[in-house]
């Protein structure tokens, strides 16, 4: 990886986002509402665009349906946790608005992509964590609700990436501590999500990007983990260390092109 540019501030806890033009870093400790937006086509920093409707810290989620951009989750003031979706535009910059609420309100889980439904899977409750994957629909506003799925077990500091029929989670942190296991789930079933294989390391904390082939998972913690891990789609099996970050981080975002 290379250092292309800044954000408007340095902050962990944001959430990714991306249109086909353009990646997104929004909220991040503490609870800040701002979207920054950056150029894939040409390097530089970002720029302000607009807020979110609300105040997003420690790993709010993002989920692009192509023309929007879904922030859900994290946390707000005094360990509140969060449950608003928020939806803004990538073709034209605005403010954030809500649109509908997740079924559970929390922190630190991962987000997938179909190409209707967003997904939120996994997470940090007040006192608890969960196992749930709920999904909200992008052709309409309105709540999210339980897909009845569940993934191996309670997650929450994961990461999630989408091919076009299956959303993956790795990188969490759970029963017995930091995980290296890959899960998938398919979209637009009831099938609970399997282990498919590994990560190179034990961790969590760390961020997800998709290819149209593949998933990929930057960073992460603990000792702000520089390395890039890459598993298929196409076939489930263990990841491979690919390359390493500028700089290593935790809690981290991300985007892809």
């Amino acid at each position: 990886a290379s250092d292309v540019g800044d954000l408007l501030y340095a902050a962990q806890g944001v959430a990714g986002g991306k249109g086909t033009t353009h990646g997104y870093a929004c909220g991040g400790e503490t609870a800040l509402v701002h979207i920054n937006k950056f150029s894939f086509s040409a390097d530089g920093n970002a720029v302000d665009v607009g807020d979110l409707t609300i105040g997003r810290a420690i790993w709010s989620h993002s989920a692009s349906s192509g023309t929007y951009c879904y922030q859900h989750g994290g946390e707000g003031g005094g360990n509140s946790y969060r449950n608003v979706i928020d939806k803004f535009s990538v073709t034209a910059d605005a403010n954030a608005t809500d649109v509908g609420d997740l079924a559970l309100g929390l922190k630190s889980g991962s987000c997938q992509s179909s190409s209707t439904y967003g997904y939120s899977s996994g997470g940090k409750l007040s006192g608890s964590q969960t196992d749930m994957i709920q999904r909200y629909a992008f052709a309409s506003d309105g709540n999210a609700v339980d897909t009845t799925q569940n993934l191996l077990a309670v997650a929450y500091s994961c990461a999630g990436t989408s091919s076009t029929t299956y959303g993956y989670m790795h990188g969490a942190n759970g029963p017995g501590g930091r995980q290296n296991v890959i899960q998938k789930f398919q979209f637009d079933t009831s099938n609970n999500a399997t282990d498919v294989g590994d990560l190179t390391q034990s961790v969590d904390a760390c961020s997800g990007h998709s290819s149209t082939t593949h998933g990929y998972r930057s960073g992460g913690a603990v000792n702000y983990i520089n390395v890039i891990d890459k598993y298929p789609f196409a076939t489930d099996s263990n990841a491979t260390d690919v390359g390493d970050l500028a700089a290593g981080g935790e809690e981290v975002a991300g985007t892809h092109n």
